[in-house]
Order: structure tokens, then C-alpha cells, then sequence
């Protein structure tokens, strides 16, 4: 059984922790820390071991935030440097957390907006699977990247930090749309945008990459598929999907797709997991 008094004592001894560099390290002892049933001086000595560290990571996250604001860091370099992400494998990891903390100086606020039939609630997409379809997608200059459905905005945000291409966000919810764009303009991004609006009303005509984590099921998504479809008879379009939606994407794999006829492919073997991103391109 792990002694917690001597655990804690030597975590408080162990001055890597202290050296920004170790942003991984630290966040796994804050993880351990939160797990760790103390009380008494020992629930006081962690506090004060938590609250030192957390201060470093302000610090660090701080310093961080201007040199992107002023072009001194490139995302790829500083992910390089301060995360060793998993591979592999689903849900969040300390990539998820270094990526939270750069891009947003305050807490993600409650949404305000009652979602309609077949709207699907906001989830984060894991930043490795933006890392990963950074590297599949192979955007160029003239792309336009737009996310359907963008949350907190945090897909847009990295597709630009990590390509500089033009990328746009239509959220529903105007209170996530808004908080977007501050996170956008706190870190001088003109590059990238938000609308507040309806997918099925909003403006796609400057897209040619169009990705979506299952932010609609049913009508709404054979709905927005249909404005897709219709986007890509005027110009050559490629659509990226993330989640169950993916099954119901003409071209991806297994029954029941929404029958809005053949006018995608797939640009690599689609998995039949869910949760690894498709990758389509208009016919």
C-alpha cells in the first residue's frame, strides 16, 4: 500500500516539478493529488504543494499565450516540447490539458440555448484527433476550414495554429460562439472566426473543408449533408467526420445511410470505429 506521507513528502522534495518544462509531470502529480483521500497536515501540505504548482503552469501558460500573440511560438514546437500525448485510444490525455489551458484564459461558460430536434449536445474533440486529421487533410493556403457545430471553438482554433489556413466555426449556441471569439481575439488570430447561426441557414460558400463530431442525428444531418452535397456541385469540397455521424455519411461504411446520393468517396479505408476520423471528398 503506497505510504501517502512519504509520497507527498517527496513530491514536495522533488524540484523538477518546479522547472516549467515539466508540464507533463506536473500535470499527472495534480491528477494524483485529486485522487488521494487526505486529511488533516496532510490535505494542507498537498493544497500547498497543488497551489505552488498550479501557480508555475499560470506562469508558464502566460508567457506561452504572448509568444503565440506576438508569432515567437509556432503550436507544433510547444506540444513538441511540453506533452507527450498517447498514440492512441479514446477520451482526453495531457495533450487535451496543455491545449485547454493555451488557448483559453477562462472557464468554458454553460450553454444557453435549448438544442432543437437532433441537435446533439457540445463535446470536445480530443486534440490528438485534431493533430491527427491536421496530418491526413493536407490543407493548403486557399483552404477554408469551417467546423459545423464548433463548440468552444478549440477545433478552429488548432486547425489554424497548426496550418495557418482560414478557419471559421457556425455554433448555435450564441454564449459558446461568443466565447470562441474571445478566445480568437485574446490571442490576436485574425485568421479565424465564429458565426452564431442555424447550420442550415448559414453561409458555406467560402468552405472547402468541412468537419463535423457528430453535431446532428436524423433530419438535421441528412439536412445539413444536403447542403453539402449541394456546396460541392460548385466547387470540389472534402468533408472530415468524427463520431456515430460518420456512419450515416454516403461513402462511409455500414447501413442506414441518409439517402442523399453518391456524391462522396472516401479518402482513406474508413475504420469501423466511430471515434477515428473519416476523411470524404466530393465526387
Amino acid at each position: 500500500m503506497l505510504d501517502l506521507a512519504a509520497h507527498i513528502e517527496a513530491l514536495i522534495k522533488d524540484t523538477s516539478l518546479l522547472e516549467e518544462i515539466h508540464f507533463d509531470r506536473r500535470a499527472d502529480v495534480l491528477e494524483d493529488l485529486d485522487a488521494m483521500p487526505l486529511e488533516g497536515s496532510l490535505w494542507q501540505k498537498a493544497d500547498t504543494l497543488r497551489a505552488r504548482l498550479e501557480r508555475i503552469d499560470e506562469c508558464l501558460f502566460e508567457k506561452l499565450r504572448n509568444g503565440i500573440r506576438n508569432g515567437t511560438y509556432e503550436l507544433r514546437d510547444l506540444v513538441d516540447t511540453y506533452v507527450h500525448p498517447r498514440e492512441t485510444g479514446t477520451g482526453y490525455d495531457n495533450l487535451d490539458l496543455f491545449v485547454n489551458r493555451l488557448l483559453s484564459y477562462r472557464p468554458l461558460p454553460e450553454q444557453t440555448m435549448t438544442l432543437e430536434p437532433d441537435m446533439v449536445y457540445f463535446q470536445k474533440t480530443p486534440a490528438r484527433i485534431v493533430f491527427d486529421m491536421v496530418g491526413k487533410i493536407n490543407l493548403a493556403s486557399e483552404d477554408v476550414f469551417i467546423d459545423l457545430g464548433s463548440g468552444n471553438g478549440q477545433v478552429v482554433l488548432l486547425v489554424h495554429l497548426l496550418t495557418g489556413v482560414h478557419a471559421r466555426g457556425i455554433e448555435y449556441d450564441p454564449t459558446l460562439c461568443a466565447y470562441a471569439q474571445d478566445m480568437a481575439d485574446s490571442l490576436r488570430l485574425p485568421g479565424v472566426s465564429f458565426d452564431n447561426a442555424d447550420v442550415r441557414e448559414a453561409d458555406l460558400s467560402q468552405g472547402t473543408v468541412f468537419f463535423m463530431f457528430t453535431p446532428f442525428t436524423g433530419n438535421l444531418l441528412h439536412n445539413v449533408l444536403e447542403r453539402l452535397k449541394g456546396e460541392s456541385r460548385h466547387r470540389s469540397i472534402r468533408v472530415i467526420t468524427y463520431g456515430p455521424c460518420t456512419a450515416k455519411v454516403p461513402g462511409g461504411p455500414g447501413t442506414g445511410k441518409v439517402p442523399v446520393g453518391n456524391w462522396l468517396t472516401p479518402l482513406h479505408p474508413i475504420s469501423t470505429d466511430a471515434y477515428t476520423p473519416a476523411f470524404f471528398q466530393s465526387l
